[in-house]
């Protein structure tokens, strides 16, 4: 996974608030990439108001990753949509 790549992630949360995913590296116990979104939308919004991308640049340590979906304010629901990380 060693290189630069694409983090796309859709996401958006039921009320004012804003959240964070991150790509988190479970190898070294850090982040890659961290994406955050104030979009608010409903449970059945097919159009995904916020699809955040971001830049991740991976060492060639990396052997596991994992997709982390943090509230940092307001309220707890959230919609994240499928993720994706593209070689860029």
């Amino acid at each position: 996974m060693a290189g630069t790549w694409t983090l796309r992630v859709p996401m958006y949360q039921l009320s004012a608030g804003t959240m964070e995913v991150r790509l988190y590296d479970q190898t070294a116990g850090a982040a890659l990439a961290t994406l955050s979104s104030t979009a608010v939308g409903t449970y059945v919004d097919a159009s995904f108001y916020s699809y955040q991308t971001g830049s991740v640049t991976a060492p060639a340590s990396v052997a596991n990753v994992l997709l982390e979906v943090r509230v940092t304010s307001g309220s707890r629901p959230v919609v994240v949509g499928h993720s994706t990380v593209v070689k860029a």
